[in-house]
């Protein structure tokens, strides 16, 4: 029995030491998060993949495509709008179509400009 009663003695100042790190942190105020959303970022032509990858994160869907306003094929990124912020949220208020030639941000839009290089219907052309 006393020896269930030291063991739960330290379990408890374990989690009360390992807990109160968290007391310490400063939860952002809703303005501050309307202000600075994830996804708000500014994405501009000539970022690589992994610079907006840490901007935007992962997109919703990926796709090759072709257009008549570029030679040859370019990845698609399609980030779906998240919610009803207003406009100039970032890209959580409106879809945003990014394009990359080879690891290079080529245009950024919020209407698809390529077309996919098979004739799918789906969105099972996207890359996952």
């Amino acid at each position: 029995m006393k020896n269930g009663k030291y063991a739960l003695t330290i379990a408890c100042l374990l989690a009360v030491y390992l807990l109160g790190g968290c007391a310490e942190m400063d939860m952002p105020s809703g303005n501050t998060m309307l202000k600075s959303p994830v996804g708000s970022g500014n994405i501009k032509k000539g970022m690589t993949k992994s610079q907006v990858l840490n901007e935007y994160g992962e997109p919703d869907l990926k796709r090759v495509v072709t257009s008549k306003g570029w030679a040859g094929e370019r990845e698609e990124w399609f980030y779906r709008a998240r919610t009803s912020l207003p406009v100039g949220m970032g890209y959580l208020s409106e879809n945003a179509y990014l394009y990359f030639d080879e690891d290079i941000l080529t245009n950024i839009s919020h209407e698809p400009m390529g077309s996919s290089i098979e004739k799918r219907t789906s969105e099972e052309d996207f890359i996952k």
